[in-house]
């Protein structure tokens, strides 16, 4: 993915083989890609810009794209975030909309967004963590910091800066997030990184 110029199908040697830009014909949503994900069925979803969009095997494009008022539509154009959990759903963070989860079979998206049950300490979502266990941590810009959410999507841990947590964060403002069986890695928007073990060290 690039921020200007489409996503990009490189082979092994740096050889650009395939281009797929907005304005094409089946192209994308937009040409800035600032996530991707493959699914179980090998299928790749792109998060843009403008929008949300799927690569299926074949080939074929599919694009999302917000509708105010719509509470079953991508809850924001600005895609930043992409994971897959293992009930096959698809988990969608933006810049401003919330999260929302979407479920391939049905084609319907599911929002969670800040001041609506069960709510997120903030709508800018920028990292999804998937863990073993079906659990997800979203990292939160705009002080949000670090939340566990559950398969369902209720929140069952939240980490900030300064709290009585021994776990709390250095900084509010997570941009990445990583599960490992040792524990999550988080990146924070000013710089640095801590891994808060599942042991509690």
């Amino acid at each position: 993915g690039t921020t200007r110029a489409g996503l990009l199908l490189v082979d092994s040697g740096g050889r650009i083989e395939r281009q797929l830009r907005a304005g094409d014909a089946g192209g994308l949503p937009d040409d800035s890609v600032r996530a991707l994900h493959f699914d179980g069925r090998g299928r790749l979803w792109i998060g843009t810009a403008r929008g949300l969009a799927r690569i299926d095997d074949d080939g074929r494009l599919t694009s999302w794209n917000h509708r105010p008022g719509d509470s079953l539509a991508l809850p924001g154009d600005s895609v930043v975030a992409l994971a897959g959990d293992r009930n096959g759903l698809i988990w969608i963070g933006t810049w401003t909309g919330g999260l929302s989860h979407f479920d391939p079979d049905t084609e319907r998206f599911r929002l969670l967004r800040h001041g609506a049950p069960p709510g997120l300490p903030t709508n800018a979502v920028a990292a999804i963590g998937a863990d073993a266990d079906g659990a997800l941590w979203l990292g939160m810009i705009d002080r949000g910091g670090l939340l566990r959410i559950d398969a369902e999507g209720r929140a069952e841990r939240a980490l900030k800066r300064g709290s009585d947590d021994p776990q709390a964060l250095a900084s509010d403002d997570v941009l990445s997030v990583l599960s490992v069986p040792e524990g999550v890695w988080v990146g924070y928007i000013g710089g640095g990184v801590d891994l808060l073990r599942r042991d509690g060290g």
